[in-house]
């Protein structure tokens, strides 16, 4: 399902090239306020994963490093 999602969006970006993301088609092909709906979905979703993902990052650095800071790993991978 994912290949033809993706497939599909590959093939909207072709014949309708436009400046924006996904949810410019949303808006452009089933109604604004639906791809205005998506876009604040996507930003709201990014809002919760990228803590979950930083936490997740510092609890293998602190099971897999030795006693070296925590926030140093964090900013030498981060830069």
């Amino acid at each position: 399902m994912l290949f033809n999602v993706v497939n599909a969006l590959g093939e909207l970006a072709c014949v309708f090239p436009v400046q924006g993301s996904f949810n410019i088609y949303a808006s452009r092909f089933i109604h604004p306020s639906w791809g205005f709906a998506m876009g604040w979905n996507y930003a709201l979703q990014w809002i919760v994963t990228l803590p979950t993902e930083l936490s997740a990052a510092v609890l293998v650095i602190q099971v897999c490093a030795h006693p070296v800071s925590v926030c140093f790993h964090f900013c030498l991978h981060a830069s």
